[in-house]
């Protein structure tokens, strides 16, 4: 019954470099977790920025059409029906553009997390 003890003693070790492998897999797999979240938020900061600027672009146009629309009004092309609905549409615009700078503030405190 000789030379046994070689063999248990080897069957542990071997399952405790198993071991050591396994956990090495596991926070490599964390550590790519990781990184993959943080891009996904980059990428959903810098489209919540690019929505921002956009709904800010189309936020100046409302205005501009409702300056229009109040000239217009005055030199008697216009109805009131026209200023109101410009006035209703950069209303719609303004909501658009705090709802954007919450989706941007948020993407930036996902980030800090």
């Amino acid at each position: 019954m000789g030379g046994f003890g070689t063999d248990v003693n080897r069957a542990s070790r071997n399952r405790a470099l198993v071991g050591v492998d396994r956990a090495d897999y596991v926070l490599q797999g964390r550590v790519l977790d990781v990184v993959l979240e943080t891009e996904r938020a980059f990428h959903d900061l810098a489209f919540q920025r690019a929505t921002l600027r956009v709904r800010q672009a189309a936020r100046e146009v409302a205005k501009q059409f409702l300056e229009e629309n109040r000239f217009r009004r005055s030199s008697g092309m216009a109805t009131s029906l026209d200023v109101t609905q410009a006035e209703v549409g950069l209303a719609d615009q303004d909501a658009l553009v705090l709802n954007s700078e919450q989706a941007v503030s948020d993407a930036e405190d996902l980030l800090r997390t």
